[in-house]
């Protein structure tokens, strides 16, 4: 009996082994079987700032991936436009507005007989005497070579319904504030285009602020609805030159954080031609504007500018942009690289790489005028009571600008 109760013992054992390793397979498969394949996406996080074309703009733009990189290509010319967003086609950007105490601006996406957007000065009071001004302004920097001819074309047209309504065209010593030229013109009740040469008023270098605007008095009060279509500033040089924005930067949205940026040149990688004169800076929506890089016959004295703030901007305008100014003598091309370096308060900086190419063969800005031509004239001692009621209306507060309302609101 004991040889047959040891096989049966074994037997048993077998069975208890056996069970048990078929109860862990179970236990691992069971496991298992909860593993199923995971899916994981990384999606890179949206840049909180991008470059953008100026709108209205003649420079050759290519943007890079998501807008965090760019190339540009400059025409200088011995004939240039220098006003950014001249027309106002799509916004309000880079131009200003200098309200009045009843008078106030807004950009307007079309009107009957324009060319795009339009910005229209409107206001109403009443009294037994009231008087009032506002303006839409844009700082321009003439090219620093001899101009051959300076011309201001101003497309506009006049809807006011009551009150002495005066139309003015101003350029003003933007370091000083002075006017250094008015003129009255005459629009009508249809889109009509005044030109004005204003070269005897411009000196090379400089910085000016171009006015287009309205000064009105009321006896027992004023309704004024004055639209501006288009502003031109047409400049001839002995020199290849060119003044304006060539790239925005912009917030991708209202959340953006706000930052500092900077523009650093790369003088290793960048032909620079030995004739080229050039500067090249940040201004941000605020008007703010950093020091420039400053090229003199074609070496650079300096290879970052200072900081300007970042955030987001006001409906219709960029956060900021970015000037050049060129004056060379020799037709043979420039490149710069460049990093835009922005640092936001909190987090690592970004840099985006931005080429720019100087290229003198490219034709000038070509006249684009609208409707009945008229030719200005400035304002000069002579014409009486007029004059002397301008002399006590304000001019364009340089140090009260506001940006242009997109609507009525």
């Amino acid at each position: 009996m004991a040889g047959y109760e040891r096989p049966r013992l074994l037997y048993s054992f077998f069975l208890v082994v056996l069970a048990s390793l078929l109860s862990l397979l179970q236990l691992v498969s069971a496991s298992v079987s909860t593993l199923s394949p995971v899916s994981i996406v990384v999606a890179p996080s949206a840049p909180a700032y991008v470059f953008q074309p100026v709108p209205g703009s003649s420079v050759s733009v290519s943007l890079g991936p998501n807008g965090t990189s760019a190339s540009v290509a400059v025409n200088a010319s011995n004939t240039a436009q220098l006003l950014t967003n001249p027309d106002f086609y799509s916004s309000p950007d880079y131009w200003y507005c200098s309200p009045g105490q009843s008078i106030s601006c807004y950009w307007a996406p079309s009107d009957t007989g324009s060319s795009g957007g339009v910005v229209v000065l409107y206001g109403s009071a009443s009294g037994l005497l009231v008087r009032d001004s506002a303006f839409i302004v844009q700082n321009v920097t003439v090219p620093d070579a001899p101009l051959a001819s300076a011309t201001l074309v101003v497309v506009s047209r006049d809807l006011s319904s009551s009150g002495l309504v005066i139309h003015l065209v101003e350029i003003l010593d933007a370091s000083t504030g002075q006017t250094v030229y008015t003129s009255i013109i005459s629009p009508g009740s249809t889109y009509t285009a005044t030109s004005l040469d204003v070269t005897n008023y411009l000196s090379p270098g400089k910085t000016y602020t171009i006015a287009v605007g309205v000064a009105v008095v009321g006896l027992g009060g004023f309704s004024v609805d004055y639209r501006v279509d288009s502003v031109y500033l047409y400049v001839q040089t002995s020199t290849y030159t060119f003044s304006g924005s060539v790239l925005a930067v912009n917030a991708t949205s209202a959340s953006s954080p706000r930052a500092v940026a900077r523009l650093v040149l790369d003088t290793a990688s960048s032909a620079i031609d030995q004739g080229l004169n050039a500067t090249i800076y940040l201004v941000n929506e605020s008007l703010a504007e950093t020091k420039p890089i400053t090229i003199v016959n074609g070496a650079a004295l300096n290879t970052s500018t200072d900081t300007v703030l970042l955030s987001p901007p006001p409906p219709g305008y960029s956060s900021a942009h970015v000037r050049l100014e060129v004056s060379k003598q020799s037709a043979t091309n420039s490149t710069l690289h460049l990093l835009l370096e922005i640092c936001p308060s909190a987090g690592a900086c970004s840099y985006y790489p931005l080429e720019i190419v100087i290229d003198p063969s490219g034709r000038g800005a070509a006249h684009r005028e609208a409707g009945t031509v008229t030719t200005g004239s400035a304002v000069a001692a002579g014409h009486g009571d007029v004059l002397e009621m301008l002399r006590a209306l304000p001019v364009p507060s340089l140090h009260h600008l506001v940006p242009i309302r997109v609507g009525r609101g």
